[in-house]
C-alpha cells in the first residue's frame, strides 16, 4: 500500500494519478490504484465528475466520491444519513456532535474513535447506496449525499 497526498482534487487529482502511474517501470505489479475525493458542488460539476469516471476507468483507476463531503463516511460509522446538507460546515458540526469533541480535520486520532463502528459504517453505506438505487438514481455518484468509501475500506481489509 503507498498513499498520497497532494492537495488536489477532481479532475487534477485524476491526471496527477495518471502522470505518477506513467513514472511507474513495472505496471503489472500494480494491484489496485484508488483516488479518494470530495464532489464539492462549487469545485466538481457533473459534467466533471462523469469526466474523471470516464477517465479513471479507461486508466484502470477507482474513483473513491464522496458526495458533498468525505465527512459524510465518518458519520456513517455512527448512523444512518439520508438527507442532503448546506455546506461542509453542515456535515462537520453533525460530525461533531456525534463525536463528543469538535472535529478537527487534521486530527490524527479520530481512526482510534471510528475504528471500532468500521463495520456500521460499511453496513450504512450499503443502505444509503440501496437506498438510491431503489429511487431508481442511475449516477450514484452525483446524488447527494453518497459516498463509495466502503468499496475501498473493503478491499483494505480484506
Amino acid at each position: 500500500i503507498r498513499t498520497k497526498f497532494n492537495g488536489v482534487a477532481g479532475v487534477n487529482l485524476l491526471d496527477y494519478a495518471i502522470w505518477e502511474i506513467a513514472k511507474i517501470p513495472n505496471k503489472d505489479e500494480l494491484d489496485l490504484i484508488y483516488i479518494v475525493f470530495d464532489r464539492d458542488p462549487g469545485n466538481n460539476s457533473e459534467r466533471q465528475i462523469r469526466q474523471i469516471i470516464t477517465r479513471a476507468k479507461e486508466n484502470n483507476i477507482v474513483p473513491i466520491i464522496s458526495n458533498r463531503s468525505f465527512e459524510l463516511w465518518f458519520i456513517l460509522h455512527f448512523n444512518e444519513f439520508r438527507r442532503e446538507v448546506s455546506s461542509n460546515a453542515e456535515y462537520i458540526s453533525i460530525l461533531s456532535s456525534k463525536l463528543w469533541f469538535p472535529y478537527v480535520k487534521t486530527d490524527g486520532s479520530l481512526w482510534d474513535t471510528l475504528r471500532s463502528r468500521l463495520d456500521t459504517a460499511v453496513m450504512n453505506s450499503h443502505i444509503l447506496e440501496q437506498k438510491h438505487l431503489n429511487d431508481w438514481i442511475c449516477e450514484l455518484e452525483l446524488t447527494e449525499p453518497y459516498t463509495n468509501v466502503y468499496t475501498l475500506i473493503k478491499e483494505l481489509i480484506a
